[in-house]
């Protein structure tokens, strides 16, 4: 190979290394945004009603780590004040069951009453969990109490005050067993989506 060629690869090298290098910068920087974005509206605080969004169920009928964090949250939450709770999601098509009937089901062999669980079963992603739950909400639920993993919190948050609801909101955490890297680069690209949504009213 002439002079000429190595020097024109180890441009080209350089030049990637550098690409890859501000993807990983741009990941770190959103992973750590989205991470301190998520402590700051973990708020709790008074509220008529939860909405716990769904996630993940398991073949075996019983949600995975990532639900069972926000389905764990939102147990300590009402057992401190008890207040009706929607569970939301559908059916997916490797779930035996709708992730709403397998959050009830959980709550209710923790030991809360089934008229306070309210499972919502067509909902498929959180504009629509959000948009079915407000529907099934007991009357007098001005204040909701968004439940979900602190990751995905602060979308859950913007995506209901978009839709008028005055929500606060409540974080489990996200075992980090449980595919960390896959569910934050996942919701920065859902942040993208809501963005645009929201730039082009559509939401």
């Amino acid at each position: 190979m002439s002079g000429g060629g190595r020097k024109k690869k180890r441009t080209w090298g350089r030049r990637l290394l550098r690409l890859l290098l501000a993807v990983v910068l741009f990941w770190c920087a959103a992973f750590a945004g989205l991470y301190f974005a998520g402590r700051a509206a973990d708020t709790g605080g008074q509220a008529d009603a939860m909405i716990v969004l769904g996630s993940q169920v398991l073949p075996s009928g019983e949600p995975n780590t990532v639900l069972e964090a926000r389905l764990q949250r939102a147990l300590e939450q009402y057992r401190t004040t008890p207040m009706p709770i929607v569970c939301c999601g559908a059916q997916g098509a490797d779930e035996p069951l709708p992730e709403g009937d397998a959050m009830k089901n959980w709550l209710v062999r923790q030991g809360v009453p089934q008229e306070d669980v309210i499972a919502e079963t067509r909902s498929f992603n959180t504009y629509e969990n959000l948009e079915n739950a407000r529907a099934l909400l007991p009357a007098g639920s001005d204040r909701v109490m968004i439940v979900t993993n602190s990751y995905h919190l602060p979308r859950a948050l913007a995506i209901a005050r978009e839709k008028g609801m005055n929500a606060v909101g409540l974080g489990g955490p996200i075992p980090l067993y449980s595919r960390v890297i896959r569910n934050y680069t996942r919701e920065m690209l859902s942040w993208v989506k809501f963005l645009f949504l929201k730039w082009t009213n559509r939401l």
